[in-house]
């Protein structure tokens, strides 16, 4: 049987063709671990080469080293859960310890909490005046040191201190208050509370103080009337301030469009009454009570509770 030949399509016979040869010799030591270095870093980086090719074909591209929490199949990305609270930077105090505090150059002495009345000093140790209420501080209380989510009482704390002066508050708050602390409270961090509007999107909050009762009307959350009435008795300490102070606005807008105001005085008390209707007035009352238009529920509620009004 004669030998077996390859042939290609054509009937021509195929021969072989050296095209290389290999060098045969070492390695070395030096190769094999350069190779096996080179070869483990890229199992390493495997998962985050992996997402730098993901985000290079979707037109962004992550810094190696960052966590990317991705669903590939959505793109959607985690978030944090938002229910969960920062933890809270502030400390706590007791009464009855002779405590001192010193915030911002103020210093706050002879601190006390009898018979629901608290009581403290306020002096000023700096070279320029200080403003409390510009500088949102605030005298808060609670019954447990160790849950301070929730205040007894959130005290808004007013007055002007020239340099090297002191002055003295006191205040009636409510009762079982075991712990304090003092700090600047911003806007974003004010209490957050929600309240149930009714059928046609109106939430009503009324908010009290001795004979002094405040309304407030909101549309879809967003202040739109502000109603106050109060009486005041003639051997009140505080008429002859009183009667000035809303006599003036009586007299400077009881005129304007969208306000009724009126006083009545005979010889036993004063009685004031206001409605401010912001669909129909634009303009600014100066009264730290009479909120601006569109102001919501929760900053309401926040402040004039933190002026010692009870709100519901």
């Amino acid at each position: 049987m004669g030998k077996k030949k390859t042939v290609d399509i054509n009937g021509t016979p195929l021969e072989s063709v050296t095209i290389g040869q290999i060098k045969k010799g070492k390695f070395g030591w030096l190769g094999m671990l350069t190779l096996f270095v080179l070869f483990g870093g890229v199992i390493y980086f495997l998962p985050e080469l992996t997402a730098l090719y993901q985000k290079y074909l979707s037109g962004s591209t992550p810094s190696l080293g960052n966590t990317i929490i991705n669903n590939t199949t959505n793109n959607t990305v985690e978030k944090p859960n938002e229910d969960e609270e920062p933890p809270v930077d502030t400390t706590v105090y007791t009464f009855g310890s002779d405590v001192t505090v010193e915030l911002n150059g103020l210093i706050f002495s002879e601190i006390s909490y009898i018979n629901n009345v608290l009581a403290f000093k306020v002096s000023n140790t700096t070279e320029s005046s200080y403003n409390l209420k510009d500088n949102n501080l605030y005298f808060q209380t609670y019954d447990n040191a160790t849950d301070i989510k929730m205040a007894l009482n959130t005290i808004a704390l007013k007055g002007e201190l020239p340099p090297s002066s002191e002055l003295n508050f006191s205040f009636e708050i409510r009762e079982g208050a075991k712990n304090f602390d003092i700090k600047e409270i911003l806007e974003e961090d004010y209490t957050y509370v929600t309240f149930t509007p009714d059928e046609n999107d109106n939430i009503v909050l009324t908010c009290s103080k001795d004979e002094q009762k405040l309304k407030y009307t909101f549309h879809n959350d967003k202040l739109t009337i502000v109603e106050e009435s109060m009486v005041v008795l003639k051997n009140d300490v505080n008429y002859d301030s009183l009667y000035r102070k809303y006599n003036t606005i009586v007299v400077k807008y009881g005129l304007a469009n969208g306000i009724e105001a009126k006083m009545l005085t005979n010889f036993l008390n004063m009685t004031f009454s206001i409605r401010i209707d912001y669909s129909n007035f634009t303009g600014k009352i100066d009264n730290d009570y009479y909120f601006e238009k569109d102001t919501n529920s929760r900053i309401v509620n926040f402040i004039m509770e933190s002026e010692l009004f009870k709100c519901s």
